[in-house]
């Protein structure tokens, strides 16, 4: 066989071999928000997250429960944050189409905190298309390299949970609510607690939660973050409060949703 045929069928067997090597897939929508989170990252100087394999898979768990429960409470009632002794943060959304869409809407809130958090070195992303397109960030400061924390470090316990009645409604919210307020309350190592304010439908299905945390920090003042949120509108509210207990805080605040609720009338 001459050089010239030889060549030939190199180049007819280079081009068989084109055909049939798929073109690198499209990244996934994952992967599309891992960048996008990475590259607001390097805009303020913070090093990139690694995508951690356990939380990934967490937040595909995540993503599908939001279509039951759209809290960082579980459907199970446990908070989110126990699914795992790695996961620090989470961030969730729904309705949003696109990567750069629920990025967009992230980083104009709150959640940018997490999104952009120096001590942050690990995500996890799930992505679950349901009734609506529902997203999941769940974020760990833990080094991938280094073993798991002890169980034993989540220590989240139920604080507290009832419910308030609704004394004033109109016909349209008697036909689809439940007259009360639900609250939840999970309390960590006397220095963390978050709480659920909920509604519940006829069928027993949450569809509006305001969610408030307390968080103490190095100055021993409390974080508090609030965040309302219903199938259409987001609203989320952030402060530093002057008190060392957090528990006093709390009560404060259920007794501020329960005198909200005893005059005003739900429509």
């Amino acid at each position: 066989m001459n050089i010239k045929k030889i060549i030939i069928l190199l180049l007819f067997v280079i081009a068989i071999i084109t055909i049939l090597t798929p073109v690198n897939a499209a990244k996934s929508y994952e992967d599309q928000v891992l960048d996008l989170v990475n590259k607001e990252r390097a805009k303020v100087g913070v090093s990139p997250l690694k995508m951690d394999k356990d939380l990934k898979n967490f937040a595909k768990i995540r993503s599908k429960e939001l279509q039951t429960k759209f809290s960082h409470i579980r459907p199970n009632g446990k908070l989110s944050l126990s699914l795992s002794p790695k996961i620090d943060g989470e961030n969730i959304a729904y309705w949003k189409k696109t990567p750069k869409e629920v990025m967009k809407a992230w980083m104009s809130d709150d959640h940018r905190i997490n999104i952009l958090h120096p001590e942050y070195k690990t995500v996890g992303i799930g992505y679950y298309k349901g009734k609506y397109p529902y997203w999941v960030q769940l974020f760990s400061r833990q080094d991938p390299n280094k073993s798991t924390k002890n169980d034993s470090d989540l220590n989240w316990t139920k604080y507290d949970s009832g419910k308030f009645e609704i004394k004033k409604m109109n016909n349209e919210f008697k036909k689809k609510f439940q007259p009360y307020v639900y609250y939840t309350a999970y309390m960590k190592k006397d220095n963390q607690l978050y709480v659920d304010f909920y509604y519940k439908t006829k069928s027993n299905k949450t569809v509006i939660s305001e969610k408030v945390s307390f968080t103490k920090n190095k100055t021993n003042n409390y974080y508090l973050e609030m965040k309302y949120t219903d199938y259409i509108d987001n609203f989320e509210y952030s402060t530093y409060i002057e008190n060392n207990n957090i528990k006093d805080e709390y009560m404060k605040l259920k007794n501020s949703v329960k005198s909200y609720v005893l005059v005003h009338t739900y429509i």
